[in-house]
């Protein structure tokens, strides 16, 4: 295989990219850390590829087939995904860039557990199932496979304790197509053990992301690799004598490891809805036994390890789990919501890119900015590294909620609203109320009581008028993007800007929910998305009366 020497740290790539470290060395070359001048010196991964070609002209032609390769990952936008996902050309090498998230690996929390003889428990499984199911649904729904379901492609993120799913097997795939790393073309198949039988033979499909998250939450019950619960004598995973968990969960996992892709569960949505009863159980356990659950709290990204050799084991079948019924709308009840205790993380409001339709048709306020000397404001998923300075005090947080938590978290959950949208959109109302506690400490206990209920008081009354809304539609709150609308004009038939027929109805009922925003601006990730989610519940009312009306077939037809 081509050797090459790191690039030195310190090196600025396309005037952009300052490499700040360098990290393993894998099948699909080195790994660098690096800071995005062009991004507040926001810190992003970068992957080498060393190509075969060395011809310039040769090198253009392999990046510009790679981006129409790519280009469905470039329009990818979801919480729990790597953002500022590129492929560079610096000389005669290729560097991948994609997000850094500040966290660590589900791989390296196995490791440390057994080390002290653990695993993760059933509770803990089925929150991370239910965190991830919503990542696999928004990819699946675009025609993208992840093909590349690990434990080391699952990164807890220190920030909100969200899994985020990193290394696509596309980009792996192009990468070994278009040799752009001196690789085979088994060693884009993917991991050994979790690439199913028809990914393998070359032909993935959205039930290979299901088989390979059943084999991720295998190992991480099982707390052994793959490797360690193949027997070759039987060609199986010997994983159930190796675990403690109901029947219900051991029935589930059965059938997302079918050998067969078509006895799997028909898609992430089934499976969510398979597990909401379990995980129901599960947290009516641990509040009889007043247990909390502690995930050791992430570090850093680990580095990627090198692939094991490829040797497909076969699984055996079960028995069919029960019926998770046929009410697919249900099942986004779970959404993004199985995550650890409320915590109030302090938020400025930032508008983002995109701009809602309905921005131009209120009178325009703009929220208010920071004073100069305040502290930069913080955008979503924005990272710190260990240890790193920030250069400037860090804001008071909002009052973290204690009284009425318990309660508040478990409906949340309930409801299936993410975390971390949920906690944006209290702390826009919070700070509106208190705009002082931006950058102000709190001065007394008292004081700190008195915002706490406060804080609890605003997501209350914000979580009865969520409640209002489709369990699917709630599921998906912080991940609507104006790409959702653009579809919704397009299945309307209708070209401009906005919607004659759908924004009227949908200001309509976002406005009599929420008369409070009347006359002001809707930041996109939090009333905005709110927004949205009313607006897909129109579209599907509007749908429902259009196949009503429409005329029936005659029999010629």
């Amino acid at each position: 295989m081509m050797q090459a020497n790191p690039v030195a740290t310190g090196t600025l790539l396309q005037n952009r990219y300052r490499l700040v470290g360098i990290g393993s060395q894998g099948v699909f070359g080195q790994t660098y850390l690096a800071r995005d001048q062009l991004q507040e010196n926001e810190l992003c991964v970068l992957k080498e590829f060393l190509p075969v070609e060395s011809d310039p002209e040769s090198l253009q032609t392999l990046w510009h087939r790679f981006n129409q390769g790519a280009a469905i990952l470039y329009s990818l936008q979801q919480a729990q995904l790597p953002s500022q996902q590129a492929l560079l050309l610096q000389g005669n090498r290729f560097f991948w860039v994609r997000e850094y998230i500040e966290g660590k690996s589900y791989g390296v929390l196995l490791e440390e557990r057994r080390e002290v003889g653990q695993a993760f428990s059933e509770l803990e499984i089925l929150e991370l199932i239910g965190q991830v199911l919503p990542v696999l649904h928004y990819l699946h729904g675009r025609g993208v496979v992840h093909r590349n379901v690990t434990p080391d492609s699952l990164i807890l993120r220190e920030t909100d304790g969200l899994p985020v799913l990193v290394n696509f097997g596309l980009v792996y795939e192009l990468v070994a197509q278009l040799q752009l790393h001196p690789v085979m073309p088994d060693d884009a198949i993917g991991e050994w053990g979790y690439a199913p039988p028809e990914q393998v033979a070359g032909n993935p499909c959205p039930a290979s992301d299901l088989f390979a998250l059943a084999v991720t939450v295998v190992v991480l019950l099982a707390g052994k690799t793959p490797e360690e619960l193949y027997d070759p004598e039987t060609q199986i995973f010997d994983w159930e004598s190796q675990v403690s968990v109901s029947s219900g969960l051991k029935q589930l996992l059965w059938q997302m490891l079918s050998v067969d892709p078509q006895k799997r569960p028909a898609s992430a949505l089934v499976v969510m809805q398979a597990i909401q009863p379990l995980l129901a159980r599960s947290l009516q356990t641990r509040q009889i036994v007043q247990k909390q659950v502690v995930v050791p709290p992430p570090e850093r990204e680990p580095e990627t390890r090198p692939r094991k050799p490829r040797q497909q084991p076969r699984t055996a079948q079960r028995g069919k789990p029960r019926s998770a019924g046929a009410d697919l709308a249900a099942s986004m009840l779970l959404g993004m919501g199985m995550t650890l205790l409320f915590a109030v993380i302090g938020w400025r409001v930032v508008t983002t890119g995109f701009s809602l339709p309905f921005l131009k048709k209120t009178p325009e306020t703009t929220a208010t900015s920071p004073s100069p000397s305040a502290p930069p404001l913080i955008p979503e998923q924005a990272e710190q590294p260990v240890g790193q300075p920030t250069g400037a005090a860090t804001p008071a947080p909002a009052a973290s909620p204690t009284a009425g938590t318990d309660a508040l978290r478990d409906r949340r959950r309930t409801l299936g609203i993410d975390y971390n949208f949920f906690t944006r959109l209290v702390d826009e109302q919070f700070y509106e109320k208190y705009p002082q506690l931006r950058s102000q400490p709190l001065s007394d206990e008292a004081q700190q009581a008195s915002l706490k209920n406060e804080w609890n008081a605003i997501a209350t009354s914000l979580m009865d008028r969520l409640e209002k809304l489709s369990p699917a539609t709630r599921g998906k709150l912080g991940s609507y993007s104006r790409a959702d609308y653009q579809r919704w004009l397009t299945e309307l038939g209708e070209t401009g800007e906005t919607s004659k027929t759908l924004d009227p109805v949908a200001d309509a009922q976002f406005y009599q929910l929420f008369p409070e925003m009347q006359g002001k601006t809707l930041t996109p990730k939090t009333f905005g998305q709110v927004w949205y989610a009313i607006a897909e519940d129109q579209m599907a009312s509007l749908r429902s009366r259009t196949n009503t009306t429409a005329p029936r077939p005659t029999s010629a037809q």
